[in-house]
């Protein structure tokens, strides 16, 4: 396969820049873009521009499947928020730890439907 890639994101997190890359890559007329849906709110404008210039664009892991229809994505690649936090709490309860510390930005609304449930 003859592919380029080029990896672009914000390293602070910033809802913002990110929407502000959206854009840029956008610009480039690439043939597609695989990017997250963190906060639709924010990013589905840009996300909506892209595809109305006829650019692919792929949602990863992050929003649902729903929103990237919404948003005339392609297609939607990721797990059931809330499943994947069901199913860590259940392994950590057979595991008999007390504590599950998981680290993730504030700003990405889906780690409330991922938050491990009172099992551990």
């Amino acid at each position: 396969m003859d592919v380029s890639v080029e990896y672009r994101n914000p390293p602070t997190g910033d809802l913002a820049d990110m929407a502000r890359i959206i854009e840029q890559a956008a610009a480039s007329q690439p043939d597609g873009i695989i990017t997250t849906l963190s906060d639709f709110d924010v990013l589905k404008g840009p996300i909506m521009a892209a595809v109305d210039q006829g650019i692919d664009v792929i949602i990863m892991n992050s929003g649902t499947p729903a929103q990237a229809a919404e948003v005339g994505a392609l297609m939607y690649v990721g797990q059931p928020e809330y499943d994947a936090g069901l199913a860590a709490g259940q392994r950590c309860q057979t595991r008999r730890c007390w504590q599950l510390l998981v680290r993730q930005p504030l700003h990405l609304f889906a780690v409330l439907d991922r938050a491990v449930p009172r099992v551990c």
